[in-house]
């Protein structure tokens, strides 16, 4: 590291003040480069630590006065961690006499740059490269022993040349993590997947937030058939309620019988609404889970955000799949989510579905999910697969395989003649809605990514491990809760990730830097894969009428398979064949290769959607009432407090410069303190006279409530 303190720890061997000789750095904490950040102490959560108490809320200065080395370092992580950064050791300095330290600095994490390392190792394997985390920050903090028991601050940098991490984020920081117990002891104690595993470490963390540990290694149709809640309608009523009443903007509706019982209730968070805003292109609904003994349906409704995760956009327990339950589901989701339909909508092949989304999404496009199709081909074929062993998978390559209509005609056809099945009624039954899943029909149409994966990232995967037709109601608005924290956790990990770690870069192009720099971590990951394979493909002009060009595409080798490529040169637009773009939001690899082959090194910006980019929520989503929308959070109290104490530090650091301005500081905060008395006492009494709830809707078919009704 080169910093001008170093400059003060004297190479030319004077004697310092506290009886030692400075020459050349006897020891160095650095990293090696296994490892992103060390942690500089033990964290302090749960227990005492001694005299950093006196130090809350300040900020280093030079001068600045400590009782030890380890006193310094513990101030300083508390002050990065109200920043929003990492530290770690850095340099120190030992005495000549009895090698104790004298001096130590503690730099923030993204000090200095990566070393140059190999990307093969040992076996002459390519290595894959981690993200980039130092840009060279000269934060830091010197602190030198003057006499025993007092440590002086000889030099501090505020300043940073990288994004800081907001409040939320904080517990992904490497030196403020907290490890209540190894990997290996929580998952003894699971006995069973990483899901369990984090779902137990949030419990004895009090919540995901600060949990710290990051999750890294770790056509039917039933008409008719009655549920009951039975006794349990109000555990679900008495969980609405207060849910409301912690977050005005959560929403829900119920549905009573004629006896005034629980038949069915939708609820969404004021999170799941906010992320809605952002990602309504498509929508998956599944209605394959049961819970309790009575088999009560539960239902989701789901999407893909900006870092391809399914993020949760409600939820509901229904008394029946019947096509007027349905509606009524789907008419309160769509208030919900103040009226916007969906682009595109995804179910399962399901008549009360069907017949529901053709009376509420009229605006839709509705899709049945692949994955369901060909699991129920699978067990509707047992007896051929048992005979023929390739049946899954040429079946599969059926639909995925044909690159044009057709192709797949061909295809289809062929299949049913190798296996003799053109008079199979279900077979027929599919192929008459064939336009609804396979991918050649729908390559016009947006998906965001939802199609091409598998059902455990297309569906709500993150109840499976609580939702169950042997699971209490009680036991599942817990875990409920839990599996829900947990995604909205690997959520913030990947911002944190996206904001605070820098891409490597596998070239100089000037596209895959502007790639770094606006999308999300995970989809520059495969725009960057679009990019380099598209160096593997050879471009042929077979086409030219003024602005526009025709070109073949072929991958290097493989020349019998290939794509056209339109370019229109003054639109900069490049339209493939393959209609990668228009199907996943992303340009291909044909479409890449043609524009550098145009000379456009740069990715136009019709081609960036924003869903896919750091920027994806970078609006304020409004509630009913014309405010900001605040999202829910595992523990909103602690959050509430947690940014009272963070503005109030600001308040305090500007305040205390001077008497005078304290003394101003002072009588604002008196003043703004019985306001908020006043409007507390207000709330308290209000609450005690059992105000009306909002949300409940009490009709047996209808809900008229729309559930934000009542300012506070």
């Amino acid at each position: 590291m080169s910093l001008d303190l170093h400059q003060e720890l004297s190479p030319s061997g004077a004697a310092l003040d506290d009886g030692s000789i400075s020459g050349s750095l006897l020891a160095t904490d650095v990293e090696t480069g296994t490892s992103e950040d060390i942690p500089m102490i033990e964290n302090s959560v749960g227990r005492e630590v001694t005299g950093s108490e006196e130090y809350a809320g300040l900020e280093p200065y030079v001068g600045m006065e400590f009782k030890s080395e380890q006193e310094a370092g513990i101030f300083y992580n508390e002050y990065s961690s109200h920043k929003g950064f990492s530290i770690r050791k850095d340099s120190l300095k030992r005495s000549m006499r009895d090698q104790s330290v004298t001096a130590r600095l503690f730099v923030c994490s993204k000090e200095g740059f990566r070393r140059a390392t190999t990307d093969v190792n040992k076996e002459g394997n390519v290595k894959r490269r981690k993200a980039v985390t130092r840009v060279g920050c000269k934060a830091h903090m010197w602190v030198k022993r003057k006499s025993p028991g007092l440590w002086v601050v000889r030099s501090f940098e505020r300043d940073h040349n990288h994004e800081l991490i907001t409040l939320e984020k904080l517990h992904f920081l490497r030196s403020r993590r907290n490890i209540y117990f190894t990997t290996k002891e929580y998952t003894k104690k699971a006995g069973k997947g990483a899901s369990t595993h984090q779902s137990l470490l949030t419990e004895e963390a009090r919540g995901t937030a600060s949990a710290g540990s990051v999750d890294e290694d770790s056509e039917d149709c039933v008409t008719g058939r009655r549920r009951k809640l039975g006794s349990d309608s109000q555990i679900v009523s008495d969980y609405l309620k207060r849910k409301q009443d912690d977050n005005r903007n959560f929403y829900y509706a119920i549905q009573l019988d004629h006896e005034q019982s629980l038949r069915s209730a939708f609820w969404v968070e004021a999170r799941s609404r906010m992320a809605y805003s952002y990602f309504d292109d498509v929508v998956s609904f599944d209605l394959t889970y049961e819970i309790n003994e009575y088999g009560i349906p539960f239902a989701t409704f789901t999407g893909v955000n900006h870092h391809q995760q399914t993020v949760l956009f409600g939820s509901a327990l229904l008394a029946d799949e019947s096509t007027p339950t349905l509606v009524w589901l789907f008419q309160t989701w769509l208030t919900a989510m103040c009226g916007r339909h969906p682009k595109v909508i995804i179910t399962d092949q399901h008549v009360g579905i069907e017949s529901a989304i053709s009376q509420v999404f009229l605006t839709a496009h509705h899709c049945y999910c692949k994955w369901q199709i060909l699991n129920k081909a699978s067990e509707k074929f047992k007896h051929v697969i048992q005979a023929h062993n390739t049946f899954n998978g040429e079946f599969q390559r059926c639909i995925d395989s044909a690159e044009t209509t057709e192709d797949f005609e061909s295809r289809w056809y062929s299949f049913l003649d190798n296996y003799e099945l053109k008079e199979n009624k279900w077979l027929q039954s599919v192929y008459k809605v064939r336009h609804k899943w396979v991918p050649v029909f729908l390559q016009n149409t947006f998906f965001a990514r939802m199609t091409t994966t598998p059902r455990s990232e297309t569906k709500c995967p993150f109840f499976d491990w609580c939702v169950s037709p042997k699971t209490k109601l009680q036991d599942f608005i817990t875990h409920y809760e839990k599996a829900l924290a947990i995604r909205y956790e690997k959520e913030a990990e990947e911002d944190y990730r996206s904001i605070y770690s820098i891409p490597v870069l596998k070239s100089s192009t000037t596209m895959e830097k502007q790639a770094s720099a606006v999308y999300t971590r995970k989809m520059f990951l495969k725009f960057q894969e679009e990019l380099f394979e598209a160096f593997e493909h050879v471009v042929t002009k077979i086409e030219e009428d003024g602005p526009v060009k025709v070109y073949k595409v072929a991958r290097f080798g493989a020349e019998e398979k290939k794509y056209k490529v339109v370019l229109n040169a003054s639109e900069m637009r490049a339209n493939c064949s393959c209609q990668m773009f228009e199907f996943l939001g992303m340009p291909c690899r044909h479409a890449l290769i043609v524009l550098r082959q145009a000379n456009i090194l740069m990715l136009p910006s019709h081609y960036i959607l924003k869903r896919w980019t750091r920027n994806a929520k970078d609006w304020i989503v409004l509630d009913d009432h014309g405010e900001g929308m605040q999202g829910d959070c595992p523990d909103s109290l602690t959050l509430r407090y947690q940014n009272l104490c963070q503005e109030a530090m600001k308040y305090a650091d500007v305040a205390a410069v001077c008497k005078e301005v304290y003394h101003v500081a002072m009588d604002v905060l008196r003043q703004g303190l019985k306001k908020v008395v006043n409007v507390a006492k207000d709330y308290e009494t209000r609450t005690h006279l059992g105000s009306p709830v909002r949300g409940c809707c009490q009709g047996d078919s209808d809900c008229t409530n729309r559930g934000m009704d009542a300012a506070r």
